[in-house]
């Protein structure tokens, strides 16, 4: 219920209470790669880079193939200059055929 609700917040705007949301998500089920993604783009689209590539990461490492995770992930890489970082998850996804 919580993520829903972040997901609800983040929607409109509500970046604070989404933020708020998600971790208390987290809280109740700290292994979910979903809600770990979510919060990721919830940092990636206020410019916090640094926080973003952690919950995608995390998001990552939970779910391997979960193809959004990985498209955010490397988008990121991207944002903080690491191009062997998005290279490697770029190959990932030719792998995974996206």
């Amino acid at each position: 219920a919580w993520s829903a609700m972040g997901l609800i917040y983040y929607e409109t705007g509500d970046f604070k209470n989404a933020e708020n949301a998600y971790l208390s998500a987290l809280k109740t089920k700290s292994a979910a790669p979903e809600t770990l993604n979510n919060l990721g783009v919830l940092y990636f689209t206020s410019c916090n880079y640094d926080a973003a590539c952690g919950y995608f990461e995390r998001a990552v490492t939970l779910a391997p193939a979960y193809i959004d995770a990985l498209i955010n992930l490397r988008d990121t890489y991207t944002e903080l200059n690491n191009g062997t970082g998005a290279a490697t998850i770029q190959q990932t996804l030719d792998a995974l055929q996206v």
